[in-house]
């Protein structure tokens, strides 16, 4: 046994590093030897450190999530309060909430601390009383799965195949999907949470979409805490979890889906389609996978089936970096050889990078439009000059002040009113419309935006989905990007790619954030007393409630 005495004579700093070496348990002991001892025990830079130390390849995550997801989305609204109120009353209770956020990140400048300002033996605590969280990403093609305590998804699921389409809204289809799912990981629904992530093919911000959107979640919910008495649930859309796999909380995502590709502007963790385009060309991994057949079946390979030709895509293909020099064969190494349980080996040549070329080269398929990288560029370019007039006019607001408003016209108040829509080649696209359409978006993003907010949105493109998987997609696309490009977007642009189980991943990081069940879960007794609306209303989607009841993460 150590004498505490002896101990005690030596440095602080020295004890630290003693303490970091304790198990959780004898750390809460040697708390109770003395006040010098407890003192240290509770020191944020020693649990940081636990934290650290407890898994160090995944801490850039832990400390992205209790930095800036710890506040979830916003403080839960009153479903029952309408639009009514003046506007007077709405630019106060704003004000505000403002100048409470303002205080929050001057009082945690200097500190180790999260952004909610909570001490890290605080968010070691509560990371460990989190229950494991079931996490399912259902895509249309494949659904991931597994639980929170895992590393990656453990579980996949042929979506389409099994269930048939699960975005389209059907009681007894998602039941059968989420009881597939709960019986895969061998859990019971009454005793895990669960994060699901919703799919964009809702994110335009139409009528229908909206409509659908919610109907959507509407249903998903009712299985969940009515059918399986799931304790609590949280909703997140594809694009964003995919953005928090990356460590991001703005950012561009271009998500390759099983049958398109959405390109979708995010802004501190939300979607901002209703002001900043939103893109989706048809082009996706089955286009991918269906050329990949074509060029084997004009290359004399024949495969039993297009499982095969997909094993084949995952195990082979590549996107060139350089198009023009690999099609005059200047790339080493192309030819490779995989092996296809029960079907034998297949040699691929220019196949293994003429399949994925069609997402930048729609062409060499038989389809017009745009590729992906265009798409993007186009994107990165509207957004930052919609953010820029967003910024000139909320200058020329303070500036100018409420008693002048009145007197501008619709040109001098609103420089973003007027700007128009439009799309090419099968392209879907939303963003523009009127200035007072725009205000919505936001309304619900932290204000004022800041220069590092505006250069972390345009200057972060993250690629999601299956497809991201292929080698060589980011660093093909940053380098279409910095030539399409105005130097002052391009020089701070970076690509990442997350992978086929991104969405996923990003999906764990909520759910194992500190505050999971308090700022980013409905729980089911909160369900029942409040009824659907609670569910788009935790989700943001807050169409016809007052957004004025709302408070903010500040990301610092």
């Amino acid at each position: 046994m150590f004498d505490s005495r002896s101990l005690d004579d030596l440095p602080p700093d020295v004890l630290l590093i003693i303490f970091s070496f304790l198990s959780r348990r004898t750390l809460a002991t040697a708390a109770a030897v003395s006040r010098k001892w407890r003192h240290l025990a509770s020191s944020d830079s020693l649990w940081e450190e636990l934290l650290r130390s407890g898994d160090p390849e995944g801490w850039p995550m832990v400390l992205f999530a209790e930095t800036h997801l710890r506040l979830g989305r916003g403080s839960r609204p009153n479903c029952s309060q309408t639009e009514a109120g003046s506007s007077e009353n709405r630019r106060h209770e704003q004000q505000q909430q403002q100048q409470q956020q303002r205080k929050l990140v001057l009082r945690q400048c200097g500190s180790s601390r999260g952004v909610s300002g909570l001490p890290w033996c605080d968010i070691y605590r509560l990371r460990a009383l989190l229950p494991p969280v079931l996490v399912v990403d259902g895509g249309s093609g494949y659904c991931k799965f597994g639980m929170s305590s895992e590393a990656a998804p453990t579980g996949r699921i042929a979506t389409f195949l099994e269930f048939g389409n699960i975005e389209a809204p059907s009681l007894a289809r998602l039941r059968a999907l989420f009881s597939s799912v709960y019986a895969s990981v061998r859990a019971i629904p009454s005793s895990h949470p669960v994060v699901v992530s919703e799919p964009l093919c809702f994110l335009p911000e139409t009528r229908e979409a909206q409509e659908g959107r919610r109907r959507l979640r509407e249903v998903t919910c009712a299985v969940l805490f009515s059918a399986m008495h799931v304790p609590s649930v949280c909703l997140v859309d594809q694009a964003t979890l995919a953005l928090y796999a990356a460590g991001a909380a703005s950012g561009i995502v271009v998500n390759i889906g099983f049958r398109s590709t959405t390109i979708v502007p995010i802004m501190r963790g939300r979607t901002a389609c209703d002001l900043l385009p939103f893109v989706c060309l048809p082009l996706g991994a089955m286009r991918v996978t269906g050329h990949l057949s074509q060029l084997l079946h004009d290359a004399g390979v024949v495969c039993e089936s297009m499982f095969t030709v997909r094993t084949i895509k995952e195990s082979l293909c590549f996107v060139a970096r350089d198009f023009d020099k690999a099609m005059r064969g200047e790339e080493r190494g192309v030819r490779d050889t995989c092996e296809v349980p029960g079907e034998g080996s297949f040699t691929l040549g220019r196949e293994r990078f003429l399949a994925a070329e069609v997402l930048f080269q729609p062409a060499l398929c038989g389809q017009g439009g745009r590729g992906i990288h265009q798409a993007v560029a186009h994107c990165i370019v509207q957004c930052a000059a919609k953010v820029k007039a967003f910024q000139a006019q909320q200058d020329w607001k303070a500036r100018r002040g409420d008693a002048g408003e009145a007197d501008a016209t619709e040109e001098e108040k609103d420089p973003l009113a007027g700007e128009g829509r439009g799309g090419e080649g099968g392209e879907r696209r939303s963003g523009g419309g009127e200035g007072a359409a725009e205000a919505g978006v936001w309304e619900r993003v932290p204000a004022p935006l800041t220069s590092e907010d505006v250069e972390e949105a345009i200057g972060t493109v993250v690629v999601a989905g299956g497809t991201s998987a292929l080698p060589g997609i980011a660093e093909r696309l940053q380098l279409e990007l910095q030539r399409l490009l105005p130097s002052p977007l391009s020089d701070r642009l970076t690509v990442k790619a997350v992978g086929q189980y991104g969405t996923w991943m990003g999906g764990r990081t909520v759910a194992t954030t500190s505050s999971f069940l308090s700022a980013w879960a409905l729980s089911k007794e909160e369900y029942t007393e409040k009824g659907p609306s609670s569910v788009h209303a935790l989700a943001m989607d807050t169409h016809n409630v007052n957004m004025s009841t709302y408070t903010y993460a500040l990301h610092v």
